[in-house]
């Protein structure tokens, strides 16, 4: 595995010459499960070093040219109409690839650098009301130029909080400037780069970086050298506890690997058979002495004993990991997935509640692999999975391997939103304007469908009549009566008050007008949008709720 590392090594530092202490640090943070920040003056080797990485560890690779009008979507992806399957299919964007190049990052809108959080934090991209997983491995290097530049805005704390190393080149030596002015180009050396590592030895890499022990006295250092930022006046901000899990390189939580303890075998009831028919026919041999059934008897035996090693390998080599869900509605179906890896194809390993509901994960990527199990909610706050059984009774099922485990998968619940008569608002004037029950105005005809606008509001009458796509449009209501939605302006118990604060909440979150919510011991807003109208909801979800079950 050194060997390789080392190969790597070399064969960036033929295209990046004068920098081999850089060249470490930017492959150091990869293999560290890590998204690298380069930050220098255009021309310096920055996207050049990208390349490089990209092609000596075997690894897919996009770059992302970030301008001024570059808009979310065209990162993520966007869902387009097609009209053969009458019905809207999704285009991935560059995003889903293994190597992301974020070239110029810092040209880009801060709305269109927020795309970025979601992938770099946990592996997959939430689109529509979907959730996406990522490829795995999964990395992105950016480029910035310096603030001093023109036209450049700067990094929020939130996305640079994702990055593990801020790096820069700086000017290459003379002597190296006059190797790179001599030789050939870089494009040319970029082509002549072989792959080093393919995905197993990358991940076998990555592993060995992940059982490194950090010792007591390295742990304490980490938790002074975050306090000193958190209390000395030289910082504006502390490190969050983010830094101090990357300063030790730890692998991010959640993965749970089976043990050799928590892991039984036992035959299965073809295995009992298998084996009382060879008692059956080694009792034959010896009746017979029969040379030739000894040695059937004989092979056939050590088939049996050692079909026991893949059934406990397929439980052993294996890692769960919940991915988290798209909230619902009380009373709806919830969603909950496992993340596997390795995936083993024909059902190798199978999940399930009890004996008798097991069924195989489903493939999501390569060597990745998903199991989906349904809830039914009852109520608010938090839904959780529970504890889960898996085994495997590979290769010929004459044994079973099986494990129960507890992956933490949960799903929060929003309260199921029922209308009701408001019986008094605090906004209200004097004058006792009427008060409408409607989330949106006045019709105001079609315009042009969009990409990326909610699908609910398309004219299908319109569209089969050869008119194209076109949404209905309506004029957001002017009521003094919707800033504030009050816990306290409706009737009943705590549960029916917060049903119907998410339903007013739901009616108001289309006109785009901003409004305040209103719970006992927190008031959130006035705000509108996306954004704040799911964190609104799950302030209501959470609404005197224990985050343990």
């Amino acid at each position: 595995m050194h060997a390789q590392l080392e190969q790597c090594l070399a064969r960036v530092n033929q295209v990046i010459l004068g920098k081999p202490q850089k060249v470490r640090l930017a492959l150091t943070c990869l293999l560290a499960r890590g998204h690298l920040l380069l930050e220098d003056v255009p021309g310096m080797g920055k996207t050049t070093l990208s390349h490089a990485l990209a092609r000596v560890l075997g690894l897919t690779f996009q770059r992302i040219q970030f301008t001024a009008d570059l808009l979310p979507g065209d990162i993520l992806g966007t869902s387009v109409f097609d009209r053969e399957r009458s019905g809207f299919v999704f285009h991935p964007g560059p995003i889903f690839t293994e190597l992301v190049l974020a070239d110029e990052i810092n040209r880009a809108t801060p709305k269109t650098q927020s795309a970025l959080l979601e992938a770099m934090e946990e592996g997959q991209v939430s689109i529509e009301g979907t959730t996406r997983a990522l490829p795995d491995p999964f990395f992105v290097i950016a480029t910035q130029n310096p603030l001093s530049q023109g036209g450049t805005f700067a990094l929020p704390e939130s996305q640079l909080d994702r990055f593990l190393m801020r790096l820069s080149l700086g000017y290459p030596s003379t002597e190296a400037e006059r190797a790179l002015l001599m030789g050939a180009s870089r494009q040319q050396r970029l082509t002549e780069l072989q792959p080093v590592l393919d995905h197993l030895g990358l991940r076998a890499a990555q592993d060995a970086v992940v059982q490194v022990i950090a010792s007591e006295a390295l742990i304490d250092y980490v938790l002074r050298l975050l306090a000193a930022t958190r209390t000395q006046a030289g910082f504006s901000a502390g490190l969050s506890p983010r830094a101090g899990l990357a300063l030790l390189t730890r692998e991010p939580g959640g993965w749970i690997s089976l043990g050799w303890r928590s892991i039984y075998v036992l035959p299965t009831a073809t295995g009992l058979a298998f084996v009382l028919s060879l008692l059956v026919m080694l009792l034959l041999a010896i009746n017979y002495q029969n040379s030739l059934a000894y040695a059937l008897c004989f092979l056939l035996g050590s088939v049996f004993i050692l079909s026991v090693i893949p059934a406990w390998r397929a439980l052993y080599q294996l890692r769960i990991r919940a991915m988290d869900s798209p909230a619902v509605f009380a009373g709806q179906q919830a969603q909950c997935h496992l993340r596997l890896e390795p995936f083993f194809a024909d059902g190798a390993v199978r999940f399930g509640y009890s004996i008798a509901a097991l069924k195989p994960p489903s493939f999501l990527a390569e060597a990745v692999g998903c199991f989906q199990q349904t809830l039914q909610t009852t109520q608010r706050g938090w839904c959780y999975g529970g504890v889960i059984r898996v085994e495997s009774r590979v290769p010929f099922g004459l044994w079973v391997a099986w494990s129960w485990v507890d992956p933490e998968w949960r799903v929060l619940v929003y309260p199921k939103p029922i209308p009701a008569q408001l019986i008094k608002n605090p906004t209200s004037s004097d004058q006792g304007s009427p008060q409408t029950q409607s989330g949106m105005g006045d019709y105001n005809g079609v315009r042009t469908w969009q990409p990326g606008e909610s699908m609910r509001r398309l004219d299908w009458k319109a569209f089969s009549r050869e008119k194209g796509l076109l949404v209905k449009d309506f004029v957001a209501l002017s009521s003094t009566d919707t800033d504030l939605l009050d816990f306290d302006a409706f009737s009943g118990d705590t549960e029916q008050r917060l049903s119907h604060l998410c339903h007013e909440l739901l009616l108001r979150a289309p006109t785009l007008k901003p409004f305040s919510v209103h719970v006992p011991g927190k008031r959130l807003g006035p705000d509108c949008g996306a954004a704040y109208v799911q964190s609104c909801l799950q302030a209501l979800a959470l609404y005197g709720v224990k985050e343990s079950p």
